[in-house]
């Protein structure tokens, strides 16, 4: 009699026990209150991307207010206005697989390095620099992190027209940073490092510049170093001199110099003409007439020639002196030239669309008049009635017809009104172009189109959440992945413990127009959303709950089985 008191007493203890342990789950997230909210999460990518789409004509200044990570691609490219990117304390980082696109003179990234450096992208990441100015105020400008040998090599560089510019300042500061073991290859960039200790280049393997100025100032400091390789160059300066750098003391001769010429508005003042800083210059090994290459090199415009020119507003040529250089000879006195007109601009008025909707997009045909001798044309589109436009660039993508008219095309996805207007630069059609609208209604399924727009024809839609069918039951009963949403996961998130959230980023009201009023900040810019989102810790406890449950039940059923195998307890438990 005593055992079978002990084995009711025992079940009930059990009961008890398993009890009292699905319920502080519960009961936890009920006392405690709100749960702690999420770190401040990193600035979005589409923010900042649909920032610089509204302001790449006007300019301004992108404040960050967080590590920006990028896990896809981030691109600016040739803006008409200063575009300044202030990191201050924070870092860029380029993830595996991901692209950052920096294209234009007037780009600007400023911060303050640190030692992480203010961009830092990791082995498989991939940079494009060109024309662009990165400085660190107290730290390093680039930082490429280490990683397995691969056959390729590190490209940082600008472009024909322009080279890019890397600076970094304070103690032991550094310009470039390549912990990677390919070889670097340095094109057309000019670095400088200023501090003590400080470096301009430092890598762990070999080095190859062309036409570079390599530039560090400060007690100790140097301008290139390589742990474990080569520093070779051509048309390079260095200062102060490294010894590893080797320069293969060929001699250019300057063959050929690009003509310009520029159509401008009366009395255009020189800073709004337009010419450029530098010039492209065509050069042949002066021992083999088969080596060529083009570089840049700067260039100095007589400002006394065009100011009388510009009085007169007659055509009137301009010239302009090159930077010299010892390895660069101009023995054909090659000299850089610029015809210049005056023209009142008149800007394209024939802009035309054609638009063929479908299911799910509307096909565009813009049809205009080529805008010849333009420095750059871009689409603008808005969707707002015209109180905002975003641009692309259209410079070097339409194409013209049999009859000489230019024809670009392009996809409308939104429903809805849409205003399209041209923007010109340089040439008789500077200005804005006649504005189009298109309405875009998406045509409706037909009986025989087996696709589906949302979710499947019985129900759902794009709030209703995907159900994994190969997970385990429980977790699509409750909805729930134990291990997060996935489509808020990312790689970024496990380095940084910071979020990718994607919103637009308001703009700042000003009625100056000056830059700096144009300066939305990432916090701003930033929306931490948690409506209509499945709460993790609610579905953990949940789930909790059946595990434990379940638990229960396989214990008392053992100790049923127990009871009834021996004749004693089944004939006291199991009384017919």
């Amino acid at each position: 009699m005593l055992a079978i008191r002990s084995v009711k007493y025992f079940i009930l203890f059990m009961i008890l026990l398993l009890g009292a342990g699905i319920l502080p789950g519960k009961a936890s997230a009920m006392v405690i209150g709100p749960p702690v909210p999420p770190a401040e999460a990193s600035p979005s990518c589409d923010a900042i991307q649909a920032w610089l789409d509204e302001n790449q004509d006007i300019g301004g200044t992108y404040v960050l207010r967080g590590d920006l990570i990028i896990t896809d691609s981030l691109s600016i490219y040739m803006p008409d206005a200063p575009i300044t990117i202030e990191a201050g304390p924070y870092h860029i980082y380029v993830e595996d697989t991901a692209l950052l696109e920096l294209i234009g003179s007037n780009i600007t990234i400023t911060g303050d390095g640190g030692t992480e450096g203010l961009i830092r992208t990791s082995s498989m990441g991939t940079l494009i620099f060109a024309e662009c100015s990165i400085t660190a105020k107290n730290g390093t400008g680039l930082f490429y992190e280490g990683g397995e040998p691969t056959s390729w090599s590190i490209d940082v560089g600008g472009t024909l027209h322009a080279p890019t510019f890397i600076q970094a300042f304070g103690d032991n500061a550094r310009g470039i940073v390549c912990e990677q073991p390919d070889p670097l290859y340095l094109s057309n960039t000019f670095v400088k490092a200023d501090g003590s200790g400080s470096a301009c280049v430092s890598t762990v393997s070999d080095i190859s510049m062309s036409n570079c100025r390599i530039t560090a100032e400060g007690e100790g400091a140097v301008s290139v170093v390589s742990q474990n390789g080569r520093v070779t160059g051509t048309l390079c300066r260095l200062t102060p001199k490294a010894p590893q750098f080797s320069d293969d003391g060929t001699r250019w001769i300057i063959t050929e110099i690009d003509e310009l010429n520029f159509v401008l508005p009366p009395f255009t003042v020189y800073n709004e003409s337009g010419l450029p800083n530098y010039m492209t210059v065509k050069l042949v090994n002066s021992e083999n007439p088969y080596d060529t290459r083009y570089i840049a090199l700067a260039v100095t415009w007589d400002r006394i020639v065009y100011d009388a020119g510009l009085e007169k507003n007659e055509p009137f040529t301009l010239t302009g002196a090159l930077e010299t250089q010892e390895n660069i000879l101009n023995d054909n006195n090659q000299t850089p030239t610029a015809y210049i007109s005056f023209k009142t601009a008149t800007p394209i008025d024939d802009l035309s669309v054609t638009t063929t909707p479908d299911v799910k997009i509307c096909r565009l045909v813009f049809n205009f008049t080529p805008p010849s001798g333009a420095s750059s044309v871009k689409l603008q589109k808005s969707v707002d009635g015209g109180s905002s436009w975003t641009s692309e660039d259209i410079t070097q993508a339409y194409s013209q017809n049999d009859d000489g008219q230019a024809l670009y095309e392009e996809i409308l996805k939104e429903p809805g009104i849409a205003l399209y207007r041209l923007k010109v630069t340089g040439s008789s059609f500077a200005g804005y172009s006649n504005t189009v609208t298109c309405t875009f209604k998406s045509l409706p399924l037909t009986g025989d189109d087996p696709e589906d727009i949302d979710g499947t024809r019985g129900g759902g839609g794009r709030n209703e959440p995907d159900r994994n069918t190969d997970s385990n039951i429980f977790e699509n009963m409750l909805e729930y992945s134990p291990f997060g949403n996935a489509t808020n996961r990312s790689s970024a998130a496990k380095r940084f413990s910071s979020g990718d959230n994607k919103s637009n980023s308001p703009l700042s009201q000003n009625d100056a127009g000056k830059l700096r009023k144009n300066t939305p900040s990432s916090d701003s810019s930033t929306v931490i959303s948690s409506k209509d989102q499945n709460n993790p810790q609610a579905a953990t406890d949940t789930y909790n709950v059946w595990s434990r449950l379940g638990l229960l039940f396989v214990i008392l059923f053992f100790i049923g089985a127990v009871l009834w195998l021996n004749p004693a307890f089944r004939s006291r438990f199991f009384k017919k």
